[in-house]
């Protein structure tokens, strides 16, 4: 019976294991999207504020 439990045991680590690291995959992928996607916009704000001021200066 112990034997039995043990293994049991080690299947739920183990299992609990894989889910962990496929959660913080997920997690990873869905920050460096958004890191990219904030890079972009500000990006192009900076863009949009460069036209303004040259357009402001002229």
């Amino acid at each position: 019976m112990r034997i039995v439990t043990v293994k049991f045991v080690i299947r739920l680590l183990v299992v609990s294991g894989v889910l962990v690291l496929s959660a913080c995959s997920n997690t990873w992928e869905g920050i460096k999207k958004d890191s990219s996607e904030a890079g972009k916009v500000i990006g192009e704000a900076t863009q949009d504020a460069g036209k303004a001021i040259k357009e402001a200066a002229e």
